[in-house]
């Protein structure tokens, strides 16, 4: 951390904070929630809650409980992650029905926040290249109810071009993390020049492929989590000289520096100013690079040619044929109580055994191969009959009037471990709502006389693992294998 004492502002004051544990932070899922009832649930389970000064939506957690581990968390009301990591989604500042890229979205803090800025309306598309990542991004799109989002798997450097461009682009590329050196002290004596210099290829690579995508106007946001100036002031000057953009100021309510305009010899251009650098003491968080670029003309490549909708996206996968459509919202009307106008906006994909429900624009859906998801799974398709998802049931929960069954705890924990329980509930046999404490937990079927779970084992041992965390049990069972 020495070469960078000149350009910290009170380098001691950093010092001392990049020693002390990181205090753990959360983003209010709007999409679900507002800060006040969330807060009134977190105080009533024993936690401190404070609020931020500067993002009203962002809180301080301090608990007894580990804050991943409580029932609000499972249920997507909110997102642990380091307040440093909300800038470059608020630097974007994308307005609802834009078309949105996220070309390394993994595993998903940004994406959420940057659907939950747009209301849940327009079209992400959010990319990442990793397998494992890409798991833990799309069960955080469910978790958190994200229906706007298309999740794609490609090499970020060789993402699809088209004459479909997007709005906006976030590159949060991958970096040396020196500003993580608060939950991995190590890190500082890991990461070097070389390492930094050697990256700085890829990451220029992923900026020039985003400003490439993106229209004549758009807005291209690039954040870092590290300090190093050669993965970030200098991997945007190489935007300025390739790439006909400029850097925009950011109108930010948090604490930070500005950009380098010198590092080290070198000179980079006067509104590198512009650009933000956070410090872990700046607000008790993480260290961050962000910098704002408008993209002015657009640079010639030869480009892909827009295909047909649908004509190389992910085999099966087609626009719902209206009978379908009808008849999924014909049942969810029928069984749940849902006026079909909810779903107004919605776009509707099928595949042999499922529906999907977006926001998303199709015409990008059109010019992308990989496609990993489309929105939400809205329901299964099962010998001819439907069987609703437990995600959007719980989506869907402020609108749900009927065939809803609340259970006890000891039910509860009975359901979760395989076992269904004996019950008389004034519902008729099908697909039911499984309610607990005022929440819809998932899916059920209820047979007459019985109830079983019909929630993915892995949601299922979450659950388990949340009511051993807060509490409601004495020991931790385990899910039938």
């Amino acid at each position: 951390m020495e070469r960078y004492r000149d350009i910290i502002p009170n380098y001691d004051e950093f010092l001392r904070i990049i020693d002390e544990p990181m205090p753990t932070t959360a983003r209010v899922n709007l999409l679900k929630t507002t800060p006040k009832e969330l807060i009134d649930r977190l105080k009533a389970k024993g936690f401190e809650v404070e609020r931020s000064s500067w993002c009203p939506y962002l809180l301080t957690l301090r608990g007894d409980i580990p804050a991943g581990s409580t029932i609000e968390h499972w249920l997507g009301l909110y997102y642990i992650q380091e307040a440093t990591s909300l800038i470059a989604p608020l630097a974007l500042s994308p307005e609802p029905k834009d078309a949105v890229l996220d070309l390394c979205a993994a595993p998903g803090g940004k994406t959420t926040h940057v659907s939950m800025l747009m209301d849940g309306i327009g079209t992400i598309v959010a990319n990442d290249q990793n397998a494992k990542r890409l798991r833990a991004l799309m069960s955080n799109l469910y978790k958190l109810g994200i229906t706007n989002c298309i999740v794609t798997e490609y090499d970020g450097m060789r993402f699809p071009l088209s004459e479909l461009k997007f709005d906006f682009a976030l590159v949060d590329v991958p970096c040396s993390a020196e500003g993580n050196l608060r939950k991995s002290p190590q890190r500082r004596f890991q990461t070097n020049v070389r390492y930094s210099r050697r990256i700085s290829g890829i990451q220029k690579a992923l900026l020039l492929r985003a400003i490439d995508s993106v229209k004549v106007g758009g807005v291209i946001v690039y954040s870092t989590c590290t300090f190093a100036p050669e993965e970030n002031e200098m991997v945007v000057q190489h935007a300025l000289t390739t790439r006909d953009v400029q850097i925009e100021p950011l109108e930010l309510n948090a604490p930070h520096s500005p950009g380098l305009t010198e590092w080290d010899g070198l000179s980079f251009h006067s509104d590198m100013q512009y650009a933000v650098r956070i410090y872990p003491h700046h607000f008790n968080s993480g260290g961050g690079f962000v910098a704002r670029l408008r993209k002015l003309s657009d640079v010639k490549h030869e480009a892909e040619g827009y295909s047909a909708l649908f004509s190389h996206a992910r085999k099966g996968l087609q626009l719902a044929k209206p009978r379908i459509t009808d008849s999924l919202l014909d049942y969810f009307n029928e069984r749940f109580g849902i006026p079909p106008q909810i779903f107004n906006g919605l776009n509707f994909i099928e595949s042999a055994d499922s529906v999907w429900m977006t926001s998303a624009d199709l015409g990008y859906l059109g010019m992308l191969g990989r496609v990993s998801s489309v929105g939400m799974r809205l329901a299964h398709i099962i010998d001819g009959r439907f069987k609703p998802t437990s995600y959007a049931l719980a989506w869907l929960q402020p609108h749900i009037k009927s065939s809803t069954v609340n259970i006890t705890l000891n039910e509860l924990v009975t359901l979760l471990l395989g076992q269904p329980i004996k019950l008389h509930a004034d519902v008729s046999r099908g697909y039911v709502a499984i309610a607990f404490e005022g929440d819809i937990l998932g899916c059920g079927f209820y047979t007459g006389d019985e109830l079983r779970c019909e929630m993915p084992k892995g949601r299922r041992a979450e659950l388990l693992d949340v009511l051993y965390c807060e509490h409601r049990l004495k020991e931790k069972p385990h899910t039938e294998s």
